[in-house]
């Protein structure tokens, strides 16, 4: 037996069980990934991807947020400048197609299938996207107890289907299909049904998406433009205004119908950001500043001074304290009756000898004096009574 083998043996029991226990807090501290012996260690037994530990650092979702301004603006610059792009194309395969005889279809705006409508079926995608990241953050508020947040899942829906309509004409179909089966023409070739349904969605879901966004000042304004701008467009499609040129018509539509797909696409943008910050505790918190209003009508009355302060409609006044009043007559002390004025005396008390009239205390020289000064008194008066 070797000598290491004979000293471990003599360890003593407290000893051994003391290290045992450090084992075991040790395995317990430790996650459940650090001491699973199931995976491999070594890179023989691993997959063609390793560990898979890149998946943790991948790009979620949530992080196409732009948590800062300016990459949100300078993004829609991109696309409105990639708009005015398409529309120079517009008036360039105008003038070619005059001189030609060659058509370019995929840059005419005002053509199914053009550039025109694959760029704003994109942007429509991009806000149903933007909608679908505010629905997974929403979801997660504790304070939600009627459920406002389903309404971003039923905008991410609506969008998705408006960039499927400027896409394949789907609007077409459904206006014809219920021609079809209602046999009623409402107005022209029917398109009225498709107007209809359209304007009372985006009524409902317009006015909804406006209250779940009243923390949001700019996206209310955002969405209340790309509304608008919607609106007119449905409008002037029913009664289209003469124009002294198709190309300026198309281009004149298709400007308001990038405005209105922009707008849209930058108040979900503007508000995902207002949610993801929220959700990380980062913007500003205005119960604080509730709460100095409220402290403000406490700290007038007691600093005692009459203090005038707006609560709404009304006025409040910040008054003093009320004074103590007499106590009861039974608690008051007995009068004492007065001596007449003929028979009483005036009696001067005079200050102590080591002060003067005004409570000063005299000096060592100053009360010899004054011993002096009063003993002199007091022989002339005796000198007087003789």
């Amino acid at each position: 037996m070797s000598l290491a083998s004979a000293s471990s043996l003599r360890r003593s029991g407290t000893r051994d069980e003391r290290r045992r226990r450090l084992l075991l807090d040790e395995h317990a501290s430790c996650p459940r990934s650090a001491v699973d012996d199931s995976k491999p260690t070594s890179s023989e037994g691993l997959g063609p991807y390793g560990d898979g530990e890149f998946l943790h650092h991948s790009l979620r979702f949530v992080d196409l947020v732009p948590q800062t301004w300016f990459p949100l603006v300078l993004g829609l610059l991109a696309l409105a400048t990639l708009a005015v792009g398409l529309g120079y194309l517009h008036v360039w395969a105008g003038a070619r197609s005059l001189n030609s005889s060659t058509d370019f279809d995929a840059l005419q705006l005002d053509t199914s299938g053009s550039l025109g409508s694959w760029f704003l079926s994109l942007v429509l995608i991009a806000s149903a996207g933007m909608a679908g990241i505010i629905y997974s953050i929403r979801r997660h508020r504790t304070d939600d107890y009627q459920g406002r947040y389903r309404v971003w899942l039923w905008a991410a829906t609506w969008c998705f289907l408006l960039a499927a309509v400027l896409a394949t004409n789907l609007h077409i179909a459904y206006s014809q299909m219920l021609v079809s089966f209602t046999g009623a023409v409402l107005y022209g070739d029917g398109s009225l049904w498709f107007v209809l349904t359209g304007s009372a969605i985006l009524v409902t879901l317009g006015s909804r998406l406006l209250l779940d966004m009243r923390p949001n000042r700019i996206a209310m304004t955002l969405l209340g433009f790309a509304a608008t701008t919607q609106m007119a467009l449905i409008v002037e499609s029913l009664h289209p205004f003469a124009w002294s040129d198709a190309s300026i018509q198309a281009i004149i539509r298709f400007a308001g119908e990038s405005f209105a797909a922009l707008s849209l696409l930058a108040a979900m943008l503007a508000h995902a950001r207002h949610v993801l910050l929220d959700a990380q505790g980062l913007l500003p918190d205005k119960s604080v500043a509730v709460l100095v209003e409220i402290d403000k009508p406490e700290e007038a009355v007691a600093s005692g001074r009459a203090a005038e302060m707006k609560t709404g409609n009304e006025k409040l006044q910040a008054v003093d304290a009320p004074h103590a009043g007499p106590p009861p007559s039974h608690l008051q002390p007995s009068a004492k009756p007065l001596a007449s004025t003929s028979s009483a005396s005036t009696t001067v008390v005079p200050a102590p000898a080591n002060q003067d009239s005004d409570g000063k205390k005299l000096s060592k020289a100053e009360r010899r004096a004054l011993k002096d000064r009063l003993m002199r008194e007091r022989l002339e008066r005796e000198r007087g009574k003789r």
